[in-house]
């Protein structure tokens, strides 16, 4: 609770003001999300009683029983757009920062190999260079 309160005071007068709005933006999204949930209820209301009415009471039961099920085994999560939005950003920029790591340990070793070369490379001319001396000094003595 002390680290929110420390990040509300570090948020500053603009930051707190745009929190507020925000709030605000979500209350009144949430009142308009349970006022279509009144009237849906309301017309389920009148929907049933018509049904009775005209003596459908099994249709509607096994419909709404369809209706039940799907909502319990809904594919995607009812989640405001933004939510799914920063779930894409995040999963992408995770696969990217994944990437990233495999670049650079790629990267190390290339590294890793062009330095074992080189290495390879400067003692294997030191060889030659130090044969190529040995010859000239035995190619010389045997020399009239």
């Amino acid at each position: 609770m002390e680290d929110a309160l420390a990040c509300l005071e570090a948020l500053g007068d603009e930051g707190r003001y745009a929190l507020r709005i925000a709030g605000r933006a979500w209350e009144e999204s949430w009142r308009r999300a349970d006022e279509r949930a009144r009237v849906a209820e309301s017309q389920l209301r009148h929907l049933r009683r018509w049904a009775r009415e005209q003596d459908l009471e099994g249709a509607v039961g096994r419909e709404q029983q369809r209706w039940d099920y799907r909502e319990a085994y809904r594919d995607e999560p009812a989640r405001p757009w933004h939510e799914r939005r920063i779930e894409e950003r995040r999963q992408k920029l995770q696969a990217l920062h994944m990437r990233l790591e495999e670049a650079i340990e790629a990267n190390h070793r290339m590294a890793r190999i062009a330095d074992r070369d080189r290495l390879r490379a400067e003692t294997a001319e030191r060889e030659c260079d130090e044969l190529r001396a040995k010859f000239r000094a035995l190619h010389g003595k045997g020399r009239p």
